[in-house]
């Protein structure tokens, strides 16, 4: 993965779905959303330039490269053996995560989510008046941080402290917020939109930062992470199938709740009543499960919802009417864990 071109999925995954080889080529089928099929190799797959940043000693794209030359060899071993060795457990967690955080599905999801998030406050908090509720809302729900705030307001305009007239003013304040938010609401909401519609304008270029600064942070944690304490946990399994049932989706990593029976990206840690499923190959499946006997869902139902929860393609060994029809459906369910939950905020803080 060193260099500019820099695989946010790695090739030692791609290569488990492979249509054929010419030499040392190997090829991949392409199911990109909009786009009509193609077979490619799948040095072109999944790959981004600088999605990591600069390469060199102690950049991200180094630190990934390194782990990858431990994962690569232990994923081939497990689709030829189909077993997994208690000395396996500590690469195959390590693996899942990597899948989980490095991905551009990660990046663009959260991203899309937060813009989402922006749009429904810049759309609401134009309104003078959702403005003025807000802003009352928010210092009733908060007045010890206001008080604090508005006395250190005073102290830097006077440059002196004068504790009986801050708390004077600070009690005739909170007397009149509704009529003091109303009068302000109008330019304190021009002002706000102004600065949330600059930001949303510029949100990819936030997003790739913010994702670049928080997979840096990760993968310099001196200690397991939270995610780490609750994968050794698991029991891991690996299933084989027949040939050619899986394709693998951007999304690559997909969390199924046994009860419910409902699928979702691993976007938030999971604490109960939930398996991983991540094929490794066109036929065979690696399963994080609380369950040492985890009821599966049959490969097609797997594949539908990898499909459409994946932002923007899937790959396979093959290209049949099966895959067509998955082509037709990438994406449908791409923001399906975000969208709601923006719904109901929206619900909550200004109203229907």
């Amino acid at each position: 993965m060193t260099g500019k071109r820099q695989h946010y999925i790695p090739r030692f995954l791609l290569k488990g779905f492979c249509s054929k080889t010419e030499g040392p080529k190997r090829f991949i089928w392409y199911f990109r959303k909009g786009s009509k099929p193609s077979e490619i190799s799948i040095r072109d797959v999944a790959v981004s330039r600088k999605f990591y940043g600069d390469s060199g000693p102690e950049t991200i794209d180094k630190k990934l490269t390194k782990m990858e030359q431990q994962f690569g060899p232990t994923i081939d071993r497990l689709r030829t053996d189909k077993k997994i060795n208690t000395s396996d457990l500590p690469t195959i967690v390590e693996f899942f995560i990597n899948m989980v955080i490095r991905t551009q599905y990660i990046r663009k999801s959260i991203t899309d989510a937060t813009g989402g998030l922006l749009k429904m406050a810049a759309r609401n908090l134009s309104d003078p008046h959702k403005m003025a509720i807000f802003l009352n809302e928010a210092i009733k729900q908060n007045k010890s941080r206001f008080r604090d705030q508005l006395r250190g307001s005073m102290r830097r305009k006077l440059g002196t402290k004068v504790p009986i007239r801050e708390e004077h003013i600070i009690r005739w304040v909170e007397e009149n917020v509704e009529q003091l938010t109303t009068l302000l609401a109008s330019p304190f909401s021009k002002e706000v939109v102004k600065g949330l519609t600059a930001f949303i304008e510029k949100i990819d270029e936030h997003g790739n930062i913010s994702h670049k600064d928080a997979l840096d942070r990760f993968l310099n944690l001196e200690e397991p992470s939270k995610r780490h304490h609750q994968y050794n946990k698991l029991h891991w399994i690996i299933k084989s199938y027949d040939p050619n049932q899986f394709i693998l989706g951007d999304i690559c990593v997909l969390t199924m709740n046994t009860k419910s029976q409902s699928f979702s990206p691993l976007i938030f840690s999971k604490k109960d009543n939930y398996i991983l499923l991540l094929p490794i190959s066109h036929d065979t499946l690696l399963i994080g499960s609380d369950s040492k006997e985890p009821l599966l869902p049959p490969p097609e139902v797997l594949n539908l919802h990898s499909v459409e929860l994946s932002n923007d393609f899937f790959v396979s060994p093959i290209n049949s009417e099966r895959e067509k029809q998955f082509s037709e459906r990438v994406g449908e369910k791409a923001n399906s864990w975000w969208e709601p939950e923006i719904g109901e905020i929206e619900k909550e803080q200004f109203g229907e």
